[in-house]
């Protein structure tokens, strides 16, 4: 696995120990971003995105991908929810999302 990739995966485990679920999303998407761009590199596709979303986005869309992940993309696509101007944000899904990246970077790099 790409340093930079491991890098990002060792911030969502240390987010998750310190118990900051925001940073543990926000690592687990970079990692996917970069490996999402590997992935594309080594198909040949030279798709250049401003940031790991816009990776997850594109990948989302092809028709080369399992359902398996779709659905792992589609965890880290999801934003935060928030109900009420009043009421605090929450993040609406009990996924572990760096289980799943692990489970991507896998699929997508070998």
């Amino acid at each position: 696995m790409p340093k930079a990739i491991q890098r990002e995966l060792d911030r969502a485990r240390q987010a998750r120990r310190d118990g900051n679920e925001g940073k543990v999303r926000v690592s687990a998407r970079r990692a996917a971003g970069q490996a999402i761009q590997a992935y594309f590199i080594k198909e040949g596709n030279h798709f250049e995105a401003l940031s790991a979303l816009d990776y997850i986005a594109e990948l989302a869309e092809s028709d080369e991908i399992s359902n398996q992940v779709r659905e792992i993309l589609s965890h880290l696509a999801q934003r935060v929810v928030k109900n009420a101007p009043e009421e605090d944000s929450y993040w609406p899904l009990e996924v572990d999302l760096i289980a799943e990246t692990e489970m991507l970077i896998r699929e997508l790099l070998g």
